[in-house]
């Protein structure tokens, strides 16, 4: 390869693989650089050009120009103006890193051209190109015209630290009629690229695309050139640590009798598929709308910052002071065109930061982004505000990011006054409108305004939705997660004849006219002193929120200013909205809309939630309402949250008091089960729910103090000195006494009243540090009926059984969970003779901190798939496995399961009506099938059940495979967390020696609980506590449950005490008399208790072997 250096005058061709060759090449300045692009065309093996001049002046000094007397030198040989790459190498143009060396262009064009199929680096370079307007009637190609500095129509751009400023495209010559008609101008200010583009640590200031040519009576007029610095119209421009600064598309050209055209979209950058990292944009501007001397007003470009026509993906990224253009003026004189239908202002640009199909912004900022104001009419109506001060989409994703300071245009006014003159309607939503979805997670939203309408004979309406909205009311679907809004507002509507004002926009934070369910989704957030604007009283609602649906969980809304917080927005039918564990109050002008005719607001409650009146409807009976004292605190005097991600820096939100009202109202059963739908784990901030012995209605939990101990112990309880962590593993079998089966351990069939030692650490994939183990353990073929008892190997035999088998050849499953004793193994007792096989799930290890992964968080017992066709209330598959089948269960985003941050789940899994003998096989959809069993099923007809912890596959599902044909039903009672997960102890497990909690057969006389047959249909609390080693604070409990002595066939649920029962199952018995075991994990509830249902009635002895951290 070759390197050609060039200093002040010369050029030094350097052959780096012989450098003692290097020849050198005299010529001046610019002369010198042209001369080494024209080696580097001819010789493909040039590869760098080096510039160590300061300064280097194209069309001086030797260089030459070529400037037609219109229009701009289409040279593309190289010979003259700019510089002509068309080799086939990749070729980088380097200066001086120190001080980026300056490439003028003294010619009427740009600087390079790029037509090579290689990649052109351009790095450490500055550049200032200009092209000259596009002559009229030419058929100019607008390309030829576009890229001020660069052009690129061969192969790929790499931009590296490199400044462009005051860089031009062509904008075209106004038409003359009998002359020519105007062309479309340039685009791309600074640069145009047909192909890939990168740019890294560079500049772009003041450059500009094209105008638009002016139009006459009879020759319309042409849009603005887009992307006042970049224009790359296909392919993907990446942008990383790049600062933009004022630059613009161009204007729309003016006419006479027609239509004035359009602001060029793109302020800065008009793409394709734009990806921004660590970019930075100030006061960059769209192009405006032409004027119309006798018709309508160009519409204003989009993206006042940027425009893309697929997405826009931008993280770590700053835009503030950016503008979509302003609509042109129209008007209507009456004599081309009618008064009242076509001489109207025209609309303002969509998007004050953004404007794209597809957007997501990721930890980044928008400030002071302003969607275009609506033209002026000066005889009709004026124009629309533009949609979306911050950003205009289809689809919006907003995470960890602030927008404050943005608005919706205004509504263009009208002077002077008509019959027909009215003002133009404000735009909505002040930071973003889309037409399909919103979604927001982590964010703030601060003092953004839709648009006010425009001053008229009749002023315009308000623009709806402060914050949010679908753009010109599209109907889309809003989901708000632990974001907060703050001091936004709808648009005061535009003042009219007599000094009256039309009517405000709706929704002060969020509007919405979708009737789908749960169209607005909001979870963990707050809306706090959002407002209405200004506009007859009782018109336009929802000071917080105004939508047709709405689901409302654990979220606050308080002190926001209008007629009635939240308000339905319908016109003919109900808005029916679903609330939960929420607090609303101190609202100026209502909570609720009322119930009644015009505006009917029925609210279904999911409990828990607080009012400080009672227009909600609130009705379930833990709901509080007529609150004089909602229990709230402004931020500053309350507690300091754990975490602080910056979601509400300027301190606005109310946190629950101390000791208050709120302080604890939910219990830990149903803050770690899910509310409704959900399941929520932390705040809006961050914090664990619960963070206590109960968990608080609205955004925030109870936090730390104020003043936290600067080095505090991380577990001033001690509750992590035996705390472990789960770790799922795929099932692996570890041992087989079987003879003739492969797998290790000991062998020969376990005698009566005999216990035999299992090696676990080192085997299967579980570490020697391994604290306990999980794992299926079938007894086979049982000698006789009888108990088996599993324990740590060294530890006396306890009083509490893992298995029951009540006759000869009997072949049972149980999931156990047992702690690793001496020499890394565990000890079998059988009281009657069986084989033994054992396939582990998984293993706990020691934590003595907070962590992600590993914590086995309970939830409410649920149903999570049924396959038989007659359970149409339960999802999933339907349809009986056929021997040999396999089918796929999605765990993730159901039942109570988080859509993320789940690596296992546990379900109670039951094979259900046998079609014939075999076993059953769970594991992550997407393995291979392993050599194991979760399930034996012994005849046809046979109903079982085992618990299992099953890894989840990378989609969120697990498979099942029949060996005989079954129908299969699964009821999920916890999941374990990945490392996605935030940090916490909750759910983190801790061992016990099995223990006997409870058994109620009045005979034995050494277990604790309650006594006596559980009735058919009828349910006990089981007294579970401090007497069996679980503390009132832990969160769920395993356990080992047994019918004895049923009265018939049926089925045992155990759920969390204080809860309504669930559909779901932990026990099967297949008749009466039946004696069956099955372990469970389940949620603690109300009293420390777990409760436990019979459907046909039996005794129930239940063991316990640990329980996990609340």
């Amino acid at each position: 390869m070759l390197a050609l250096m060039l200093a002040a005058t010369s050029i030094t061709v350097v052959s780096t693989s012989s450098p003692a060759q290097a020849t050198t090449l005299t010529a001046s300045n610019g002369a010198g650089l042209r001369a080494a692009i024209d080696q580097a065309n001819s010789d493909s093996t040039v590869d760098l050009i080096e510039v160590t001049a300061t300064n280097v002046v194209l069309g001086a000094g030797g260089d030459v120009c070529n400037d037609p007397p219109f229009g701009i030198d289409l040279d593309d040989a190289n010979a003259s103006g700019d510089l002509d790459f068309t080799g086939s190498q990749d070729l980088t143009i380097r200066g001086t890193a120190s001080d980026r060396s300056y490439l003028i262009q003294n010619c009427a064009d740009r600087v390079i051209d790029h037509h090579g199929s290689g990649t052109l680096t351009l790095e450490h370079l500055r550049m200032e190109g200009t092209i000259p307007s596009v002559p009229i009637g030419s058929g100019a190609d607008p390309a030829d015209y576009s890229g001020g500095s660069v052009r690129s129509v061969g192969g790929s751009l790499d931009i590296v630290d490199s400044l462009f400023q005051n860089s031009a495209a062509g904008s075209a010559d106004a038409s003359i009629s009998g002359f020519g008609s105007a062309q479309t101008p340039g685009s791309g200010g600074a640069i145009h690229a047909e192909g890939d583009i990168t740019v890294s640590d560079s500049e772009f200031i003041d450059n500009v695309a094209g105008r638009g040519g002016d139009g006459d009576a009879s020759i319309a007029a042409t849009h603005g050139g887009s992307g006042g610095a970049i224009h790359a119209p296909v392919g993907t421009l990446t942008v990383t640590d790049t600062s933009f600064s004022g630059n613009q598309a161009g204007n729309g050209g003016n006419s006479d009798d027609l239509p004035a055209a359009h602001g060029g979209p793109g302020g800065a950058i008009h793409g394709n598929i734009v990806m921004l990292d660590g970019v930075s944009f100030y006061l960059e501007r769209a192009g405006t709308g032409g004027d119309s001397d006798d018709n309508r007003g160009g519409d204003g470009g989009g993206g006042g910052a940027v425009r893309a026509e697929t997405s826009v993906s931008a993280t770590r990224t700053s835009f503030n002071t950016v503008l979509a253009g302003y609509g042109g003026t129209g008007n209507a004189d009456g004599g081309a065109v009618t008064p009242g239908s076509q001489g109207v202002g025209g609309p303002g640009g969509n998007g004050g930061a953004i404007s794209a199909p597809h957007v997501d912004l990721d930890a980044s900022f928008i400030t002071e982004g302003y969607a275009g104001f609506g033209g002026t009419s000066t005889s009709d109506q004026g124009g629309e505000g533009g949609d979306g001060g911050g950003i205009f989409a289809v689809s919006v994703s907003v995470t960890d990011s602030e927008i404050e300071g943005s608005f919706a245009g205004d509504g263009g006014y009208n002077a002077p006054a008509s019959p027909t003159a009215n003002g133009g309607n404000g735009g909505d939503g002040g930071a973003v409108a889309a037409q399909v979805s919103i979604a927001s997670s982590g964010s703030y939203f601060e003092s953004n305004e839709a648009g006010i309408g425009g001053t008229g004979t009749s002023g315009g309406l308000g623009g709806d939705g402060g914050a949010f909205a679908g753009a010109s009311g599209s109907t889309v679907t809003m989901t708000i997660v632990d974001s907060v809004f703050d001091d936004n507002g709808s648009g005061s509507g535009g003042v009219g004849s007599g000094d009256v004002r039309n009517a405000a926009g709706r929704g002060g934070a969020v509007f919405n006219n979708n009737n789908a369910n749960r169209a607005v989704d909001v979870t963990n957030s707050t809306f706090v002193r959002n407002r209405i604007g200004d506009g007859p009283d009782s018109v336009s609602t929802g000071s917080a929120i105004a939508a047709n649906n709405m689901t409302l969980t654990l979220t606050t809304v308080t002190d926001n200013v209008g007629t009635h917080a939240l308000e339905w927005t319908g016109t003919g039918l109900a808005g029916f909205d679903f609330i939960t564990a929420s607090v609303i109050g101190d609202n100026v002008g209502g909570n609720c809309a009322p119930s009644t005719a015009p505006r009917q607001f029925f609210t279904q409650s999911g409990g828990y939630n607080v009012e400080d009146g009672d227009s909600c409807g609130f009705d379930a009976a833990t709901d509080l309402v007529d609150q004089a004292d909602l229990g709230l605190d402004p931020i500053s005097a309350g507690p300091s949250p754990i975490v602080d991600p910056g979601l509400d820096p300027d301190g606005v939100g109310r946190v629950p008091t101390v000791d208050g009202l709120l302080d604890g109202l939910i219990p830990v059963a149903t803050c770690i089960s899910g509310f409704r739908l959900d399941v929520v784990t932390t705040d809006q901030w961050a914090n664990l729910r619960p963070g206590g012995a109960g968990c608080e209605p609205g955004a925030l939990e109870i936090g730390v103090p104020a003043d936290p101990d600067p080095d505090p112990d991380p577990d001033p309880a001690g509750q992590l000195d035996d705390a472990a962590r789960f770790v799922p593993v795929a099932p692996v079998r570890l041992f087989d006494t079987r003879d003739d089966e492969p797998a290790a351990g000991p062998k020969g069939l376990v005698a009566p009243d005999s216990s035999i030692d299992v090696q676990i650490t080192g085997v299967g994939g579980v570490p020697n540090d391994a604290v306990a183990v999980v794992m299926n353990v079938a007894a086979i073929n049982a000698t006789n009926g009888g108990f088996v008892t599993i324990w740590a190997t060294g530890q006396p035999q306890p009083l509490a059984a893992t298995h029951n088998l009540t006759a000869p050849g009997q072949t049972r499953p149980n999931l156990v969970t047992v702690p690793i004793g001496a020499g890394g193994k565990v000890s079998i007792y059988t009281q009657r003779g069986a084989h033994f096989a054992g396939d582990v799930a998984g293993y706990y290890d020691d934590v003595d901190v907070a962590t992600s992964a590993g914590r086995v968080v309970s939830v409410q017992p649920a149903r999570l798939f049924d396959t038989r066709p007659t359970e149409t209330e339960s999802p999933g598959p339907k349809g009986v496995l056929g021997a040999g089948d396999t089918i796929d269960v999605q765990v993730t985003g159901v039942a109570g399961v988080p859509p993320t941050g789940v690596s296992a789940v546990v379900m109670n899994l039951a094979g259900i009506n046998a079609t014939g003998k075999g076993f059953v096989t769970a594991f992550p959809a997407g393995d291979d099938r392993p050599l194991a069993a979760v399930l034996n099923l012994n005849a046809a007809g046979e109903t079982n059940s085992n618990l299992v912890m099953l890894p989840v596959g990378a989609d969120g599902k697990v498979s099942l495979y029949s060996s005989g044909g079954t129908h299969l039903s699964g009821d999920v009672t916890a999941y374990v967390t990945d490392s996605s997960a935030g940090a916490g102890t909750l759910g983190l497990f801790v061992p016990l020696d099995p223990t006997r909690a409870f058994d109620t057969r009045p005979s034995e006389t050494d277990s604790a609980g309650p006594k006596g047959f559980v009735a058919a249909d009828s349910s006990i609390d089981g007294g579970l506590g401090i007497e069996v080693g679980i503390p009132s604070t832990a969160s769920g409990a395993v356990l080992n449950v047994a019918g004895v002595a049923a009265a018939g066939k049926g089925f045992v649920t155990g759920y969390p005490a204080g809860t309504e029962r669930p559909l779901s199952a932990t026990l099967n018995l297949a008749g009466a008399g039946d004696v069956r075991p099955n372990a469970a994990i389940l949620p603690i509830g109300t009293g420390d208790d777990i409760s436990f249902y019979s459907q046909s009635g039996t005794h129930l002895v239940v063991d316990t072997s640990g329980y996990f951290l609340g």
